[in-house]
């Protein structure tokens, strides 16, 4: 199979991830959940691990110096509030990995045009659809 090929196979945009990732079977994670399981890992484990010392860092870049427990509350809170919100066809529910990256990406003032940029298939709703989705992460992230 040629690179552009796959390159077809897996497009972010229109929710394609190719066949290692089948919609129904895969979850996609935030930075948040990343780093809960990673930091949980290495307090687990007695002997050095650079890899996942570097991995939980990048996982936490976004957070400052909030600890870990506040993030991992604030993603289920985001993560349940995105799960319950539906749309008519043919915008439908958020895909998993919209709603993983919703958690990672959205500040509590983000606009529809700035979520559609980050975020490419979300073009399918209507802007008042995304700022109900806006409205939900930021009030997760208020709660």
């Amino acid at each position: 199979m040629s690179a552009h090929a796959s390159t077809k196979e897996d497009d972010a945009a229109v929710l394609h991830f190719g066949a290692e990732f089948p919609i129904d079977e895969c979850e996609c994670l935030s930075d948040a959940e990343v780093s809960t399981i990673l930091d949980n890992a290495l307090k687990s484990g007695s002997e050095d691990r650079p890899f996942l010392r570097k991995a939980l860092e990048y996982a936490r870049r976004g957070a400052g110096a909030r600890p870990t427990e506040v993030l991992k509350t604030e993603a289920v809170h985001i993560r349940q509030a995105l799960e319950n919100l539906e749309f008519p066809a043919p915008a439908g529910a958020l895909h998993v990995f919209e709603i993983a990256s919703l958690t990672n990406l959205m500040g509590k003032d983000s606009e529809p045009e700035e979520a559609k940029a980050l975020i490419p298939s979300l073009t399918r709703y209507t802007d008042d659809q995304l700022a109900q989705v806006l409205e939900a992460v930021a009030n997760a992230k208020a709660a």
